[in-house]
């Protein structure tokens, strides 16, 4: 069995190749050749242990992904096998393959719905994940500037200079969330906020919004919920999750959300961990799904408005 540590992860694996197998990874599960099982939880008094499950039979590989979360911090591990012998092929630090993979999905997000000619990026949060955020969305749009912010000032200011010198892009501190926000192109938001940090009336029509974060009660207030184009989630059993909380944020009956709108089996969103969403101006709720076309080799989008 292979043993990789961070220190391999991290001079092997760009941003960009992680990009390109994330998006392949959605199109499989979107075809239903990918299977992925939403975490579990044990909670102690002390730490909790997350466990997430997935196979690509394709590929000839199943395994999961552990991380235990504590006060102190949270370690993370990806185990692989072989699908067919069950043969252990590898165990692998993934704390910094965490951070590629999260940004990798909200850049695909970002490739096939943020408008091509994107210059400005504003972000909410600059934690270890927000750094894959940032990245990775400037991995799929020419990003010339981005504002952040973060309630830590001396941290937001280290982590705009480090940024700003490994993209090679200016990165500002922002003096609050409504100003990395309004007039950016595309809006990051990855926080582990218990209240919801991005308001619908920062936005305005055309911005691309990827919002991650506190999985409870979502990263984005009510008004948002309701001005948004919906969101494309990472599959039917983690979608119900997603819906419940966005509806609860939203006021708003869970069958405003869904999927498969005129239930076609074939139209399985793409698995995305990232938020995917463009304000209409109006207060209602729309679903879009992205599912790949077989005979054209690429993909396509569906907007069901109720």
């Amino acid at each position: 069995m292979l043993l990789v540590s961070e220190a391999d992860v991290s001079r092997v694996l760009t941003m960009r190749d992680a990009v390109d197998c994330v998006e392949r990874a959605l199109a499989d599960h979107a075809r239903g050749s990918a299977i992925d099982v939403p975490r579990e939880r044990t909670r102690t008094g002390l730490g909790t242990l997350s466990i997430l499950q997935g196979a690509a039979p394709q590929a000839g590989v199943t395994g999961y992904k552990a991380y235990y979360a504590t006060p102190q911090g949270s370690r993370s591990h990806v185990y692989l096998y072989d699908a067919v012998s069950g043969v252990p092929l590898a165990l692998i630090e993934a704390n910094f393959f965490n951070v590629l993979r999260t940004g990798a999905a909200s850049a695909a997000a970002t490739r096939h719905l943020a408008r091509r000619d994107a210059t400005v990026l504003g972000q909410i949060g600059a934690g270890r994940i927000g750094a894959g955020q940032l990245e990775g969305v400037c991995a799929v749009r020419p990003i010339r500037s981005a504002r952040v912010y973060a309630r830590t000032r001396d941290r937001l200011e280290m982590f705009c200079a480090d940024m700003s010198e490994k993209l090679g892009i200016e990165v500002l501190p922002a003096d609050s969330a409504a100003d990395a926000v309004r007039g950016a192109d595309i809006v990051n938001v990855i926080t582990k906020s218990a209240v919801p940090v991005l308001a619908g009336a920062w936005l305005t029509p055309g911005q691309h919004v990827n919002a991650a974060g506190n999985k409870q009660s979502g990263p984005v207030n009510h008004h948002f919920v309701r001005c948004v184009v919906t969101k494309i989630v990472s599959g039917k059993a983690l979608a119900a999750v997603h819906i419940e909380n966005m509806g609860k944020a939203s006021n708003a009956a869970s069958g405003d959300f869904g999927l498969n709108p005129q239930g076609r089996d074939d139209l399985a969103p793409v698995r995305c961990r990232a938020f995917a969403c463009l304000p209409t101006g109006k207060p209602r709720s729309t679903l879009l799904a992205l599912w790949p076309n077989r005979r054209r080799r690429t993909h396509e989008m569906m907007v069901n408005r109720p």
